[in-house]
C-alpha cells in the first residue's frame, strides 16, 4: 500500500510538471506576441504563479511544437526557461530592426501615440479611482448621518412618550384632588331645604 501510495504521489508531480510546463511555454507565445509583457522569470511567475526560483532551474522537453515568426522549438526538445526568455528576446530584437515606425496622419509615430493614450487612460483611471474614494466617503457620511437621525427620532419618542405618561399622572392627580370638593359643594347647593310655615 505504502508503494501505491508513492507511485501515485509520483504520477500526480509528473502531471503537475507537464501542466506547468504547458503553461510556460504559452506565456512565451504571449510574449513573443505581446511586447507589453517583460520576458522576465518574474513575469512567467506572475503569470503562472510559480515561484521565481523554481522556474530557475526547470529543464524540460517541449510539450508541444512551439513557433512564432522564424523561431521554432520542436516537440520533445530539451528547453529551460532561461532558453525560452532568450528566444524571447531575440525575435524582438530582430522585429524592432524589420519594423519600421507607423506613422498616424499627423506625423506621429503608432508608439508614441500608445505611449501617449496609455497615459490618458493611466490619468482617466487614476481620476475615476479618486472619485469612487470621495463618493464612497459620502455614502459613509450619509449612513452615520441616517443612523444618527434613526437615533434622535427613537429619542424624541420615548421622550414625548414619558412626558404623556406624566402629564397624565399629574392631571389624575389633579382630577382627584378637584372631585372631593365639588361633590361637597354640590351637596351643599342640591341638599335638602328646610321649609318655614308661619305659626
Amino acid at each position: 500500500m505504502a508503494h501505491d501510495g508513492m507511485f501515485g504521489f509520483e504520477a500526480r508531480n509528473e502531471k503537475d510538471f507537464e501542466q506547468y510546463s504547458v503553461l510556460i511555454e504559452n506565456v512565451i507565445l504571449k510574449m513573443m506576441q505581446y511586447p507589453a509583457l517583460r520576458a522576465t522569470k518574474a513575469e512567467i511567475g506572475r503569470l503562472t504563479k510559480i515561484h521565481p526560483n523554481t522556474l530557475a532551474q526547470r529543464n524540460w522537453r517541449s510539450t508541444q511544437d512551439l513557433s512564432y515568426g522564424e523561431w521554432e522549438l520542436a516537440k520533445g526538445e530539451p528547453t529551460s526557461v532561461n532558453e525560452l526568455l532568450d528566444a524571447v528576446k531575440s525575435y524582438r530584437k530582430g522585429a524592432k530592426r524589420q519594423k519600421a515606425p507607423i506613422t498616424t496622419e499627423a506625423g506621429q509615430s503608432s508608439e508614441s501615440r500608445v505611449a501617449e493614450l496609455t497615459q490618458k487612460l493611466s490619468r482617466a483611471l487614476h481620476h475615476n479611482a479618486l472619485i469612487a474614494i470621495e463618493l464612497q466617503k459620502v455614502c459613509d457620511q450619509l449612513d452615520e448621518t441616517r443612523g444618527a437621525f434613526d437615533i434622535a427620532r427613537a429619542t424624541y419618542r420615548r421622550d414625548i412618550e414619558q412626558m404623556t405618561s406624566e402629564l397624565q399622572k399629574v392631571k389624575n392627580e389633579r382630577d382627584e384632588l378637584i372631585d372631593p370638593q365639588v361633590n361637597a359643594q354640590s351637596a351643599l347647593t342640591n341638599g335638602p331645604k328646610l321649609e318655614l310655615h308661619d305659626g
